[in-house]
């Protein structure tokens, strides 16, 4: 009821930026529910927005939430690509995660390892860490549709 209420008040005070946060624990919420359908659905909502302002820090953490996704999807190669592409990001442009966000993290990303062969995942880790935003964008608005 608080993420709902928060989405229907951001854009009447004008917080762009909160209906961005809020959508992005919308998503992470409605994962931990088992509803991958809606998660998808604010994962997506939260990057169009954060795209369309050019707020990269916003982008590059709603990759860690498409990467949550393909976790509890069982695609955990996929998965295993976005949360690294994240995680370089994030220390390249030095990203403030905040607690709740990398308890978030933390938590899909050791689903991920449990479902991958240690050899996949780390073949998937390689190729995620040379992605750019642009390209770990591109990839995720096209596996979200």
């Amino acid at each position: 009821m608080y993420y709902e209420n928060c989405a229907r008040l951001a854009p009447e005070m004008g917080w762009t930026a909160s209906l961005c946060s809020v959508d992005r624990a919308r998503g992470f919420v409605a994962l931990h529910q088992g509803d991958s359908q809606h998660a998808r659905t604010y994962f997506n909502n939260a990057l169009q927005t954060a795209r369309d302002k050019n707020w990269n820090d916003a982008r590059i953490l709603c990759l860690a939430g498409f990467a949550a996704l393909y976790a509890v999807g069982a695609e955990p190669a996929v998965a295993a690509r976005f949360f690294a592409a994240a995680g370089a990001l994030m220390a390249a442009n030095r990203v403030q995660v905040s607690p709740v966000d990398q308890l978030e993290i933390d938590y899909f990303l050791t689903l991920c390892r449990a479902q991958c062969d240690p050899h996949v995942f780390e073949q998937a880790w390689a190729v995620g860490r040379t992605m750019t935003l642009e390209q770990t964008e591109v990839c995720a608005l096209e596996l979200a549709s």
